[in-house]
């Protein structure tokens, strides 16, 4: 058996005892057995990687938002789309024997980096969806990446703070509402074929307003109760 191999089978087994010493109350052997599986982790062993896992949601979602905002065409979408599924299939190719070597993912890495740059360009670029306005000299047009942006941002701290137990539910209703009236608001701005510089101020200025409303609900004394049950 080959070291990788074996590596593998150690993990296994080492994940495999942890869970049943826990199971069967076996604090005394409990501690052992993590050590061991972290020394697997500490090898490259194992198929865990959050931060590649991270780096994939959040590409995701710069996707669907440049396709709500118009920024991507439906070919783009599709571009950006397809190679977001190739690095998937890497990894799960490279997940099959049981192990992600630091290799792989710094392979893995490396192929994020680049969809992440070509979600930029797409995003930037002067193709856009039917109605919205790629700046020209002298017309501003409508496309706003930078209100965009922080739409996306702060869509991102709300989903955190609902994930966390920071927000409430009707905390995050709020601040939900928040956010679609600026995005009607945008989207008035918009209707005739330009997005002017005092509009877009106006957007940021409205923006910094639901920022500052983000970050005083998630650090106030409200938080979503959790339900115990006594034993």
């Amino acid at each position: 058996m080959n070291t990788k191999a074996l590596l593998s089978l150690l993990c296994a087994t080492a994940l495999s005892l942890t869970t049943s010493a826990f199971a069967e109350g076996g604090k005394k052997h409990a501690r052992p057995v993590r050590d061991h599986a972290h020394e697997c982790a500490k090898t490259g062993a194992g198929t865990r990687d959050p931060g590649v896992n991270a780096r994939q949601e959040n590409q995701h979602d710069r996707v669907a938002q440049g396709v709500k905002s118009g920024q991507l065409t439906k070919e783009e979408t599709k571009s950006l789309g397809d190679e977001r599924k190739s690095i998937r299939d890497e990894e799960k190719a490279y997940k099959s024997d049981g192990t992600l070597t630091k290799d792989e993912r710094k392979d893995l890495h490396q192929d994020l980096n680049t969809a992440s740059k070509d979600i930029y360009k797409e995003k930037h670029d002067a193709e856009t969806q039917p109605g919205v306005t790629p700046a020209q000299p002298g017309k501003p047009g409508t496309r706003d990446p930078g209100v965009n942006g922080r739409q996306e941002n702060q869509h991102d701290r709300i989903k955190e703070g609902v994930k966390s137990g920071a927000l409430t539910k009707d905390e995050a209703k709020a601040l939900a509402e928040k956010e679609k009236s600026i995005r009607g608001e945008e989207k008035e701005y918009k209707s005739d074929g330009t997005l002017t510089k005092d509009e877009r101020k106006d957007l940021h200025e409205d923006l910094s307003s639901t920022s500052k409303d983000i970050y005083s609900e998630k650090h106030d004394g409200e938080t979503q109760t959790k339900t115990t049950t006594e034993k």
